[in-house]
């Protein structure tokens, strides 16, 4: 994820929705993990609490800790601890970016789609490259079998009559003007494209159905499912995934959060609640279907 550019692009809106819930003391510590991730060309930082602290200017560990728990209950990011021990300043904290690892792979697959392409495009181009045409073919092989030599290639010096080089059922010039008419008239064939049937579960479409109509659509909009439904699914079983597949909590979280964001005046997407599912489950306390 090495950045060619000394900057990167910044989505203020999604800054704002994902972190309100957050102090700004908190805001400041995890735009100062997203500059060091950036810095590192990662979309993940691997740091001891002490690294932590100094890059945050913070005195004592259980602060730091303090931050990281905040960070990880408000789903800002993914957080493994590894070797916890903030009483002796030891452990090791890997923080990881969600849309940054998400981008990188969508980087990546896009990559191989092109190297795949382009490998076939070449491939194609050599094998017909060198393919000689079926009229050569035809005249030499008729050549061959009349036993006559094949027709000098540096001209006729000399020949008066050269009737005998004119091709065999040559159209006549005045007729070309009629072919060219014919060619532009004749109708091209349509190219049908074929429609790709998307299959998901059933908790994952009524997650997307109460989305849809939510967003203030109707729920038999074919339009909207055509342009958003292949893009949402992620998002969608993602939210399934907070609730260990319990659609009802999902959609409930959904419409609560919804309302909490429109109330505010702010815009909210599928992926806002998804950022704030884990942190809604917390507050709420609610069990978690099996």
């Amino acid at each position: 994820m090495a950045s060619k550019l000394p900057w990167v692009k910044f989505h203020f809106r999604d800054w704002i929705v994902d972190t309100q819930t957050l102090t700004p003391d908190e805001k400041g510590c995890w735009m100062d993990i997203l500059c060091q991730m950036w810095v590192n060309g990662a979309s993940e930082v691997l740091m001891d609490y002490d690294e932590l602290a100094q890059l945050w200017h913070i005195k004592t560990p259980e602060e730091t800790k303090e931050i990281i728990g905040t960070l990880q209950r408000k789903g800002i990011c993914d957080i493994e601890v590894q070797d916890d021990n903030v009483r002796f300043h030891k452990g090791r904290v890997r923080i990881i970016c969600r849309r940054l690892v998400k981008e990188e792979t969508d980087r990546e697959l896009n990559a191989k789609y092109q190297k795949s392409h382009r490998e076939k495009t070449h491939t194609s181009n050599l094998s017909g490259k060198n393919k000689p045409l079926e009229s050569e073919v035809r005249s030499q092989k008729s050549e061959k079998d009349n036993g006559s030599p094949p027709s000098p290639p540096g001209g006729t010096a000399g020949v008066t009559d050269l009737e005998f080089m004119k091709p065999i059922g040559q159209t006549a010039i005045s007729a070309v003007p009629n072919l060219v008419q014919q060619f532009l008239s004749a109708s091209r064939p349509q190219l049908v494209k074929k429609k790709q049937t998307i299959i998901v579960a059933e908790p994952v479409r009524k997650i997307l159905l109460c989305f849809k109509v939510m967003q203030g659509f109707k729920i038999d909009d074919a339009q909207w499912d055509k342009v958003y439904f292949k893009r949402l699914v992620d998002n969608a079983d993602d939210l399934l995934d907070v609730f260990s597949g319990d659609y009802k909590m999902a959609v409930q979280c959904m419409a609560e959060l919804a309302g909490t964001f429109s109330d505010k005046g702010l815009t909210w997407t599928l992926n806002t609640i998804v950022n704030h599912a884990a942190e809604w489950r917390y507050k709420n306390a609610q069990p978690v279907n099996p």
